[in-house]
């Protein structure tokens, strides 16, 4: 790389990993204490997290809300708040747009003025 080091990337990217990182990692509470724990996210398996405060064990499964819902082993109504507030806002969003997009299609061309006033309001400032 010319002038810019693999540090000097790392630092530039930092701020990205913030935001990303709760792509990659899920926060759950431990049900004995209480204790919030970090680990990472892999999809349709099932983790076993041991708690770092009380060493308890407890299994953790990930599953897309939207797949569970669809292939009917969730009902929408059984999912958490943050999931149906998050499923709302996606399907506004989703619905918002195709709207914009067909409205698109069928709206009518705004019709292009031809202007031949500015010249004559020209001469006229110019007599």
């Amino acid at each position: 790389m010319s002038g810019i080091t693999k540090h000097m990337l790392k630092n530039l990217l930092k701020p990205l990993k913030i935001p990303f990182s709760s792509f990659s990692h899920r926060i759950v509470k431990c049900p004995s204490c209480q204790t919030k724990c970090r680990f990472p996210i892999k999809k349709n398996q099932t983790l076993r997290i041991t708690c770092p405060n009380c060493s308890s064990q407890f299994d953790i499964t990930i599953v897309n809300p939207i797949t569970a819902i669809l292939s009917g082993k969730t009902r929408f109504k059984d999912l958490p708040k943050s999931e149906k507030l998050k499923l709302v806002m996606l399907v506004i969003s989703f619905s918002i747009l195709l709207l914009m997009i067909i409205g698109a299609f069928f709206a009518e061309p705004i019709p292009q003025k031809i202007n031949s006033q500015p010249e004559t309001q020209l001469e006229e400032v110019l007599i």
